[in-house]
This record gives C-alpha cells, structure tokens and sequence, in this order.
C-alpha cells in the first residue's frame, strides 16, 4: 500500500478481512505535485507550467512534463512504478492486493500491460475512489484486466 494517510487506513481494513499485515511503501505514493501540494486548485490553475490533459488542474499533457515546479512527471512515477512491479513480481507467486491512488494507478494498469510510456499522451486507465481492478496473468504469462474500477461491491451499502 501506499504510506500516505488515505492509503494506508484502507489498507489496514482490508488486511483486517484477510487476515494479513500490511506492506507500506513510497512507491506507491500519488503524483507529487510539488509547489502545489497543499494549494487549493485556483491556485494550481493560475501556477501550472505545462498544458494540461482538458477537464483536469494537474494531469500533463506530455508524460515528460511536470505541470508545477518540483512536481513528478508521469515518466517520474513510470519508473518509480516498474521498480515496484519488478520487486513485487520477482518476489512472490502469491495473490498481491494493492492499495494506491488514481494517477498512481492508471501508470500501474499501463505497466501491467506492457502499454508504451508514450501511450499516457493519448490514453488513461483511471483509478477510481473505492474502486476495486483484478488484474490477472494467465497460464501463458498474458496480462489481463479483467475488472477495472469494479464498485458492485457497493451495490448493498446504497440501499
């Protein structure tokens, strides 16, 4: 799981259910966003230094650039993420359930199918608040998503 606050309380309720101990890590931290951590996001739409993707305040264009001074690119949490992958895959043959953030996410989806970097220009696999992905690897060594962002979980909590 991600060491951040949000992450990590999630992580220790679903470890709960599996009778587990969480594993914390900065890897799976979100985007670091820089000067604009902890700014209100008029702030992040008046301060950005790059184009960003239309209908968002903080997610580049380019995978190479950084929308804030001293924020992390996409390519940044790209590298960032395929340490962890090839650690975590080298590791274990065991189920692995992982806690993390929408854009952290959506570069682990990209990673996981061995999607090119330069795809994140064009195309996003976005995390979703509770949501819950299944990615699963066949007797071939296929990478597949088969549930992306899956929330029927919820269905009996709305009633």
């Amino acid at each position: 799981s991600s060491d951040l606050p949000r992450a990590k309380q999630t992580a220790e309720i679903v470890s709960g259910y599996f009778n587990s101990t969480p594993v914390f890590t900065a890897a799976l931290r979100e985007f670091d966003l820089g000067d604009a951590n902890g700014k209100s996001k008029e702030w992040a739409r008046n301060n950005r230094q790059c184009p960003v993707w239309q209908g968002t305040i903080d997610w580049a264009k380019s995978v190479y650039d950084k929308p804030f001074i001293g924020a992390e690119s996409k390519a940044d949490v790209w590298d960032r993420l395929s340490k962890f992958m090839t650690y975590m895959l080298a590791e274990t043959d065991d189920d692995i359930i992982i806690v993390s953030h929408d854009g952290t996410l959506s570069v682990l989806y990209t990673l996981w199918l061995g999607i090119d970097i330069e795809m994140l220009n064009k195309c996003n696999l976005s995390g979703k608040t509770g949501g819950v992905s299944v990615l699963q690897e066949d007797d071939d060594g296929n990478r597949i998503i088969a549930r992306l962002n899956d929330m029927s979980y919820m269905r009996g909590a709305l009633k």
